[in-house]
């Protein structure tokens, strides 16, 4: 079933000031439902079946399936007062707030009763929702406010318009760099622990810009994925770290990319020789810690006493 959106401007139109045309109009928005005329329809005069001058133009409307007397029933007035309120809502009206169709609210065509200005109320946007997507647009340009200077070499310099920590300004560096494959450089003049980030970002993961030519990218942005989901920080700290080990483990005569590719198997957030049990000696160090707290508890006097082995009793 069709609805209609009721403006509260009606109060202040010439239609709410006549009882019985206000009363017919309102009975004829319900029983309307949106309808598109496809081509030019002549207004039909309500007492007879002669056509007037005016030409209703293709659009959306609300058409009323219903005859002049079904209107006035719904709208419970008397016949003759609701025929005139109908002939009043199909001529002009020079007192209207709105020139569209010379004041005309409903016309008399054929098959019905056409309300003219029925898609233009029912499109406006009642919740400001337009208004406030353009605020928050604004309060986010706001934000996000910069100054942006061109360097003699092409790149631009984009100068934060507030002090920012250097945790901010690495976050707003991985924002910026979201969508891009270029190299920006952010600097942040006004803060006592200024320092300058260079990100790359390529196929959605962080890669170093002086990334060593003897890692492949590809193998390189797997890894980072592992890290990712294993709650590691890629971080250019984390970064320079993790290739500082990796050329010491090529000097040392070790395939640095066989080596990511360890660690890419095992789901390790570090890299170690080939071959090398590091890793998982760390989660089996893990699991000996725990099983050693349990041997401790079990050897203690108050075992048994209710405590689950790896708790220790509370005292009363």
């Amino acid at each position: 079933m069709p609805f209609v959106k009721l403006d509260c401007q009606m109060l202040d139109s010439t239609t709410w000031a006549d009882f019985p045309v206000r009363n017919v109009f309102i009975a004829a928005l319900l029983m309307a439902e949106p309808y598109e005329l496809v081509e030019e329809t002549r207004q039909i005069h309500v007492r007879t079946l002669d056509c007037t001058d005016f030409t209703v133009p293709p659009g959306w409307y609300g058409l009323v399936r219903a005859s002049g007397p079904a209107i006035i029933k719904h709208a419970e007035i008397a016949a003759d007062v609701g025929t005139e309120a109908l002939e009043r809502l199909g001529n002009p009206d020079i007192c209207s707030r709105s020139q569209a169709f010379e004041g005309r609210r409903l016309v008399r065509i054929d098959g019905g009763y056409i309300v003219l200005n029925f898609d233009r109320f029912r499109r406006r946007d009642m919740t400001a929702a337009e208004r406030n997507r353009r605020y928050r647009a604004r309060r986010a340009l706001q934000r996000n406010e910069r100054y942006v200077t061109r360097n003699d070499d092409g790149n631009e310099t984009r100068y934060a318009s507030r002090d920012v920590t250097v945790t901010e300004a690495e976050a707003e560096a991985c924002i910026d760099t979201l969508n891009t494959s270029s190299t920006n450089e952010y600097k942040h003049p006004n803060n006592t622990h200024s320092a300058v980030f260079k990100k790359t970002k390529t196929a959605g993961f962080d890669l170093p810009v002086n990334l060593p030519s003897w890692i492949n990218s590809e193998i390189w942005k797997e890894f980072m994925a592992v890290r990712k989901q294993r709650k590691a920080v890629n971080s250019p700290r984390a970064f320079k770290l993790l290739i500082t080990e990796l050329e010491k483990l090529r000097a040392r005569g070790e395939d640095p990319n066989a080596c990511i590719e360890q660690s890419i198997v095992n789901a390790w957030k570090d890299v170690y020789p080939k071959n090398s049990k590091e890793g998982n000696q760390h989660g089996r160090q893990n699991k000996q810690d725990i099983l050693e707290q349990i041997r401790n508890n079990r050897r203690s006097p108050d075992f048994g006493s209710g405590a689950l082995p790896y708790e220790k009793p509370v005292a009363d």
